[in-house]
């Protein structure tokens, strides 16, 4: 019989080998998520890796923007574990596609707020 200590390390690994939880996307917050980690000074995008592509998807309003942060140690893009819907496998979810989208909109959001100049009254 396994010690409750080592059950937990082993369960910690095995998650970790499995890319940790998975979230619930149609549950989860991605505005309080993008501000929370701005907050701390960790400004990064998230995205889903498929073979040699990357999927991240912005609102369109931000595509061709550009700016310039400095990112910690764990870089500029988290990588989000896979979570398909059973009638599209292969790709992310609807709901993941929208938690990224909206958490990377806020992001550059944030930062394009906080770049501007105060307002003169």
């Amino acid at each position: 019989m396994l010690s409750p200590r080592v059950g937990l390390l082993l369960l910690g690994v095995g998650l970790a080998c499995a890319g940790g939880p998975s979230m619930d996307y149609a549950a989860a917050d991605p505005i309080a998520d993008a501000r929370a980690a701005l907050a701390k000074g960790d400004f990064h995008l998230v995205a889903v890796k498929l073979g040699d592509s990357v999927v991240s998807p912005i609102d369109s309003t931000y595509q061709s923007t550009q700016i310039n942060v400095e990112v910690g140690p764990s870089g500029g893009m988290k990588y989000l574990a896979l979570t398909e819907d059973s009638d599209q496998p292969g790709v992310p979810s609807r709901a993941q596609m929208s938690y990224m989208k909206r958490f990377n909109t806020e992001m550059f959001r944030l930062i394009e707020e906080n770049a501007r100049p105060p307002r003169r009254s």
